[in-house]
């Protein structure tokens, strides 16, 4: 058997997202979108303070409000506590709020008016308690305790490799720095929202944009204590993830209204709530010291990563685990020291976004390599080309490195940049002196992660139709990065046919194979190994069928056109459609499916150590940023932005663009203006119009090179590259603009205000 010829005939090709027209046109269904009969409305209340004991609720008014069929609180749910590594949670708050934005009672009426109206009217009595937003303060031992346990370090970590004390007495050169990154919302268009539709059998259906269907049963299935085959949930379109919908608390909450008045119920968040209550971008304090030679051969590194949970715990203790090691396989260091605390205060809860930890860490450790460059007084990309990890190296924490790696993309950027214009004179309407710089920083990231279960697959069933086209199942579901389309460019390829052959069926958790989900830049790969697999089947129950029509060899097959022909005579051949009709119609004849399956070979990291290779391959990228920096306002101009990534093999270069543009975009904002502003526990900025989020007419020329180095362990050659591009933005930005002014500036953003603050105590000192 061999498929198609010896070039991929769809693979590698620029195809249309499989969803796109559906989406342009508005036909696709969102989950605000899904019209159920007897459908009711929720509307959560929530704390209007950051730290108190409730003392009592009155629920009188709200409940002569038209239309309201139930309100809850914490005491009319069973004391359940959920989280998903830390118990912490509850439905509702029952004895006290931790964040102004707690859930505290749920109103569920006829219209979403008088969910509302309701919800306005229920008035709560608190004792209010001392409050703790600072994560320094938050760790000291007279600090406010936000949960019952001893302190507020939600989770910590501490692991060593070598004797780092040794090296960093025996280096030339230490240097060290504190870094700041602000907390950033993912901010997709598309707001929390859910649909809970319970059965007369007792079952209950989720419908929801969640990223992963299947962990996010087993999560609510915990919290509300059913078991596993009581629960139905299915991923309808999402309006945008970027890590956001991995953890959904409007599911729990959605599903007790539904249960408590056995009628469906949508609960859906107004762009305030979305924004003021659910989780940003974990905020990290990182104190850092590297090492090194006077060649520049790295000796040693030291960090203590303090990073801000806020109110309870979602993914955060698995960010800050991934943000403890990731750097240390970028670079060739034996000697590595790392503390981590994960401390609670009491602010909105803090979660994933693109990246998981590793723009923050990136943000601090490439801005130090330009720190220790300069010390050493060597050029920032030869101290990194000469540090770098690559092919068939083991880090320190036991990644192994199989194909390219921050060389490969160093050296195509040394290639194809030319030299950055000067520009040290007044210029512009008001004569404004400006400077200019080029700063680069470089990056890694995983495809796919071994962690939240021993397990780091994929699963996939393909159905063949009786005319050649095909159905495709798998429980990953994507958050709207287009992975579906690759996946049907899997299926096509390896039958034969085309990608509009190849339909994707929504994941649902009855009749999907299990999949962990939309996370860790894992699709591609451990997926597309699965979907690969399973085609690879339904490839040879067709080619047994037709090898025994054509009364020829199984083995001298190929599959070119949407036909299976012999291989060198293709005139002598049956279509797909043909073949997979005959395999239905003959006699004890059955529909051709194909069921694949992918395990990686990777390993669960160590609890304690964190010693393991937790991805089955590594990406890497490199980018430059010139930038402009007007020294009299401090307003940071990027003029050009040029991205090279170790990709793999492109699989669609189309949808490859689009992420590294998607990705640059967000790594502009997070370096330039985005930040949620906090006072007293309240955020400033919860809308559209004070949160400084970057528009198109905002962005730089953005060029970029997708470099194919073929990785021995991805499906056709592929490695990931969905959350990458905005890994070393922010850092990259800033190193140039300490090019640019001289000024190294070490907390994100870089706000015209911040910067103009550093120019100005420059100045000074």
């Amino acid at each position: 058997m061999q498929v198609g010829t010896d070039e991929l005939a769809v693979l590698g090709r620029r195809v249309r997202r499989i969803d796109g027209v559906e989406k342009a046109t508005g036909q696709a269904r969102y989950t605000a979108d899904l019209r159920l009969p007897r459908l009711l409305h929720g509307k959560v209340v929530r704390s209007s303070v950051p730290h108190a004991r409730i003392r009592a609720i009155d629920l009188g008014h709200a409940r002569k409000v038209p239309g309201v069929k139930a309100i809850l609180t914490g005491l009319d749910l069973p004391d359940h506590r959920f989280g998903l590594m830390v118990q912490d949670q509850r439905p509702l708050a029952r004895d006290k709020v931790r964040f102004i934005g707690d859930e505290v009672a749920a109103v569920v009426a006829s219209h979403a008016d008088a969910a509302a109206e309701a919800a306005d009217l229920v008035r709560i009595e608190y004792d209010e308690l001392p409050a703790v937003y600072d994560v320094f303060e938050a760790m000291q031992p007279e600090a406010p305790r936000l949960h019952e346990v001893e302190g507020n370090v939600a989770y910590r970590l501490a692991f060593q490799r070598g004797n780092v004390d040794e090296a960093l007495a025996a280096s030339d050169v230490v240097v060290s720095a504190r870094y700041r990154t602000s907390a950033v919302h993912p901010l997709p268009l598309e707001p929390m929202v859910c649909v809970a539709e319970p059965h007369a059998d007792g079952r209950l259906t989720i419908y929801t944009p969640n990223q992963n269907i299947f962990l996010a049963r087993g999560h609510l299935a915990k919290a509300l204590r059913l078991p596993l085959d009581r629960l139905r949930l299915v991923q309808l379109a999402i309006g945008g993830g970027f890590g956001a919908k991995l953890d959904m608390p409007v599911h729990v909450q959605a599903a007790v209204m539904a249960l408590a008045v056995r009628q469906p119920v949508r609960l859906l968040l107004d762009r305030h709530e979305d924004f003021s209550c659910t989780m940003a971008r974990v905020p990290m304090t990182v104190d850092l010291t590297l090492g090194a030679r006077r060649d520049g051969t790295l000796t040693a590194k030291r960090q203590r990563i303090i990073a801000d949970n806020g109110a309870y715990s979602s993914h955060a203790p698995a960010i800050l685990a991934s943000s403890s090691t990731k750097g240390d396989s970028l670079y060739r260091v034996r000697n590595v020291a790392c503390e981590g605390l994960l401390v609670y205060t009491n602010k909105t809860p803090t979660g994933a976004f693109r990246g998981y930890g590793n723009p923050q860490l990136t943000f601090a450790l490439e801005s130090h390599m330009d720190v220790l460059a300069e010390a050493l007084g060597i050029d920032p990309v030869e101290l990194r080309l000469k540090n770098a990890m690559r092919p068939g190296e083991v880090s320190v924490h036991g990644n192994t490195i199989h194909s390219g790696g921050a060389e490969v993309c160093l050296r195509r950027a040394l290639q194809v940049l030319p030299p950055l214009p000067e520009v040290r004179a007044p210029r512009g309407p008001g004569g404004r002196l400006t400077r200019r710089g080029r700063g680069v920083a470089c990056g890694i990231h995983v495809s796919g992660a071994r962690g939240f279960v021993n397990w780091d697959g994929g699963a996939a069933q393909i159905h063949l139709h009786e005319d050649g086209t095909a159905r495709l199942l798998n429980g990953d579901g994507e958050m709207g990065q287009g992975s579906m389309t690759t996946l049907a460019q899997i299926v096509a390829e390896e039958l034969g046919l085309k990608t509009e052959d190849v339909r994707v069926a929504p994941p649902d958790t009855d009749t999907s194979p299990y999949g962990l989900g939309s996370f860790a830049s894992r699709l591609t790969v451990t997926t597309g190994h699965a979907v690969r697999n399973a085609a690879r089947e339904v490839r040879r129950q067709l080619c047994d069928v037709a090898a025994d029509a054509l009364e020829v060899s199984a083995d001298d097959l190929e599959f070119v056109d949407r036909r299976i022909r012999l291989r060198g005579s293709p005139q002598h051949g049956m279509s797909v459609a043909d073949a997979a009709a005959r395999a239905v119609f003959r006699q004890g004849g059955a529909p051709i499916m194909g069921q694949g399956v992918y395990d990686a070979p990777t390993t669960l990291a160590d609890p304690v150590t964190k010693y393991g290779d937790t991805s089955s391959t590594y990406v890497f990228m490199c980018q430059v940023a010139d930038v402009e920096v007007d020294l009299e306002t401090g307003r940071v101009t990027v003029l050009n932005l040029y991205s090279a990534h170790d990709i793999g093999k492109v699989m669609n270069p189309l949808g490859a663009e689009g992420q590294v543009e998607g990705g640059v975009a967000q790594g502009l904002g997070f370096a330039l203006s985005e930040e949620v502003i906090t006072q007293g526990g309240k955020i400033q900025n919860a809308d559209l119009t004070d949160y400084r989020l970057l528009t198109a007419l905002d962005l730089p020329a953005i060029a970029y090179d997708l470099l194919e180095t073929n990785d021995p362990i991805g499906p056709y050659g592929a490695k990931a590259l969905g959350e990458t591009p905005l890994v070393p933005t922010a850092a990259a930005v800033a190193n140039a603009v300490r090019a640019a002014t001289g000024v190294r500036i070490s907390e994100l953003p870089l706000s015209p205000a911040r910067v103009l603050a550093a120019l100005r105590a420059a100045k000074r000192g």
